[in-house]
């Protein structure tokens, strides 16, 4: 299914009005939403079971194209150019820990997720540049602290913690065909990767030359 940049509208009626995916949809214009229609009261609900992807098309790629729908991800969801942003709390939530699925911001694209996540028990992709999930930053106090599922930055994608950061899960560093474009987790605290998780991190070839990804702690790393 290609939707081109027009508003998909699910009636709110007494029967909400539902999307089930189970193939590939397609947003590839530079503007438009999924929705409700009366208000955006989030009665309508949308379940993808395949592949929900923001790709690059026409002009203006950065636009916000927004999901504003009860929304429930069994499969992927990619963000490959721009904005792709999620307004409605999914399913995936339990306060904030996040759950279920994959969730991926390629191409140095944003990711934008309804609230913070202290503990990710998801599949989290960041590739590229500028790839961002806005709400892994969090606050001090409300911090992403912790990886039980799987973390990826790619391609040249970095990220730094608030505070001390614990991976029990996969957490996967990636290289880079160029020594400025590896991709970096800054832990701003102590860095525990504990036996019970895998860390991976890529090598860029034989030589020295730094082509690795790279973790970076400033406080003590516990391995």
């Amino acid at each position: 299914v290609t939707q081109p940049g027009y508003n998909l509208a699910l009636s709110n009626s007494s029967l909400a009005g539902s999307v089930v995916n189970n193939s590939d949809w397609i947003l590839n214009d530079t503007t438009g939403r999924i929705a409700t229609i009366t208000g955006f009261s989030m009665q309508g609900s949308f379940v993808n079971n395949g592949t929900l992807r923001r790709t690059t098309a026409g002009a203006g790629v950065s636009a916000v194209i927004t999901l504003w729908v009860d929304f429930t991800n069994n499969g992927t969801v990619s963000a490959e150019s721009g904005d792709l942003r999620i307004v409605a709390t999914p399913s995936h939530y339990a306060g904030t820990v996040f759950s279920g699925g994959v969730w991926e911001a390629l191409n140095g694209s944003t990711l934008d997720l309804p609230s913070a996540i202290t503990e990710n028990n998801a599949t989290l992709v960041l590739s590229g540049a500028g790839a961002n999930v806005p709400d892994l930053e969090g606050t001090t106090t409300n911090a992403f602290i912790s990886n039980t599922g799987s973390l990826s930055l790619l391609e040249g994608a970095d990220f730094t913690t608030q505070t001390d950061f614990t991976n029990t899960g996969t957490l996967i560093v990636g290289n880079a065909a160029a020594t400025a474009d590896r991709s970096t987790l800054t832990v701003t605290g102590n860095l525990m990767l504990d036996p019970t998780g895998t860390y991976i991190v890529q090598i860029g070839g034989a030589q020295a030359d730094e082509l690795y990804g790279d973790v970076v702690a400033t406080g003590t790393a516990s391995i």
